[in-house]
């Protein structure tokens, strides 16, 4: 619990990470760094990027994931700061759309929905998946969990969808609002497993990662703006291996978020709302 030492008075566009035996602080408006060791702050390297146009999108302990924004296409760039070199560049098609998905792996997509998942060591792609996009793709999200990922591919958000967005700024629930596809992968072997397409949902961004569900909010039958109607609305509960509404029940915008508790013992989970109670048997 001592404190080891501290730097003050860092320049307002300074960056900071590291990975615990260096620690790295990125300039962006210039470019600058500077490399101090971790475990008593001592400056060991300072340099300018030979790069110092840069648009940063990752930090992986040292190491900086950038695209060349001067370029059209989509040129991404991983920098060791520490040793003061590129690991690797790869250009992309025009349009290509980068996104995080974890400390490995990051996202590619194409304007054709070709998604391409490349390992963040070596720039390679390790696998590759089509996606049916919705028009015009305004934004992608990713959630992992400990054995799928779920890439959400956005479209234009609906009248409701908006609305909802500005309750949830009162309300404190992150959710993400879906008008499009919904995709979730093996983490193991990164192969689909599943696409399902939404119109107007939203999505939980604290799902339970344990649990072998994924809980959806489906919007899709509510008329007007009353975004509260419990006879549109309804909390479809997925299953995650394969996608499949095993169970639905009527819902409330102001209800709250959802409990679920899992017994992995007896095979059974235990979700819970503000006005309904269900249990799920499952196996492996």
């Amino acid at each position: 619990g001592e404190r080891l030492w501290q730097l003050r008075d860092l320049p307002f566009d300074c960056l900071v990470f590291g990975d615990g035996k260096h620690i790295c602080l990125l300039q962006t408006h210039n470019a600058t760094v500077t490399v101090l060791r971790g475990v008593d702050g001592k400056r060991v390297a300072g340099y300018q990027l030979a790069d110092d146009e840069l648009a940063l999108l990752q930090t992986y302990g040292c190491r900086l994931l950038c695209d060349d924004p001067l370029r059209e296409s989509c040129v991404l760039k991983l920098w060791d700061l520490a040793e003061n070199r590129l690991v690797w560049r790869r250009a992309f098609s025009d349009g290509s759309v980068p996104f995080e998905i974890d400390n490995d792996k990051m996202g590619v997509l194409d304007t054709e929905g070709v998604l391409q998942i490349v390992d963040l060591q070596t720039g390679l792609t390790i696998a590759k998946s089509s996606i049916d996009l919705p028009r015009p793709l305004k934004r992608l999200h990713a959630i992992v969990d400990r054995s799928s990922v779920f890439i959400i591919a956005v479209g234009e958000l609906t009248p409701n969808a908006l609305q909802r967005r500005t309750q949830q700024f009162r309300t404190g629930y992150r959710n993400i609002s879906v008008n499009g596809r919904v995709c979730c992968f093996d983490r193991s072997n990164w192969q689909m497993l599943w696409q399902r397409s939404f119109r107007d949902a939203d999505l939980q961004l604290d799902q339970p990662k344990r649990l072998p569900l994924l809980f959806v909010v489906d919007y899709a039958g509510l008329t007007g703006g009353d975004n509260s109607k419990r006879s549109g609305s309804n909390l479809l509960i997925l299953d995650k291996r394969s996608g499949r509404t095993l169970h639905q029940l009527g819902w409330d915008v102001n209800a709250g978020p959802v409990f679920a508790e899992g017994d992995f013992q007896r095979g059974r989970i235990d979700i819970q709302t503000a006005s309904d109670a269900v249990r799920v048997e499952y196996s492996k």
